[in-house]
C-alpha cells in the first residue's frame, strides 16, 4: 500500500509540478460502516480500503490530467492522443464495416506501448472521447460489457 500511494505521490509530483500528501484512516463511526460493507462482499477491511483508494486515486490522476495544471510542461492528455491516433487509427482503417471490437482487441501487441493498468484505462476513455469528439471518425460506441469493457463498432 505505501508503494502504490508513494506512486501515486510521485506520479501526481511529476504531471503538476506541485507536492502531494495523501493519507487514509478508517476509524471511529465509518470504521463501522466499512466493516458492515466489507462483510457484505466477503472481503477483509484492508481489501476494501484498498479498493476504494485505487478507484478514487485513478480518478484523482485522470481529473489532473484533464485539468492540465501547469501550461508550461508538455500536456500528457496530447501525448497519449498522439499515440491512441498513431496506433489504433490505422487499425480502424483495416477493419471492415460492420465489425465490432473492444480497444484492447483491436490494439492487439499493440496494447502493451501503453503501458501499466492505470494508463490503458486512462487510454480508453480517451479513446471514447476522441470518438465523441469526432477526432476519430467512422467508429461509435455499442456498449459497456459486463467485464466494464467498451464495445465499438466501425460503420
Amino acid at each position: 500500500m505505501k508503494k502504490l500511494i508513494s506512486a501515486v505521490k510521485n506520479e501526481l509530483s511529476q504531471k503538476t509540478g506541485n507536492s502531494f500528501s495523501l493519507n487514509f484512516k478508517i476509524e471511529g463511526q465509518d470504521s463501522e460502516k466499512y466493516d458492515v460493507v466489507a462483510k457484505k462482499l466477503n472481503k477483509s477491511r484492508t481489501e476494501l480500503a484498498k479498493f476504494i483508494i485505487l478507484n478514487s486515486l485513478d480518478d484523482l490522476i485522470d481529473a489532473v490530467d484533464i485539468q492540465n495544471l501547469d501550461n508550461s510542461k508538455e500536456n500528457p492528455e496530447d501525448t497519449l492522443e498522439e499515440l491512441i491516433i498513431k496506433i489504433i487509427n490505422p487499425k480502424i482503417a483495416n477493419l471492415v464495416t460492420g465489425t465490432t471490437f473492444e480497444l484492447k482487441d483491436l490494439a492487439g501487441d499493440s496494447w502493451d506501448e501503453f503501458g501499466d493498468h492505470g494508463n490503458k484505462n486512462r487510454v480508453g476513455k480517451r479513446f471514447k472521447k476522441l470518438i465523441d469528439s469526432g477526432q476519430i471518425t467512422r467508429v461509435k460506441f455499442i456498449e459497456t460489457k459486463k467485464n466494464n469493457h467498451l464495445l465499438y463498432e466501425k460503420y
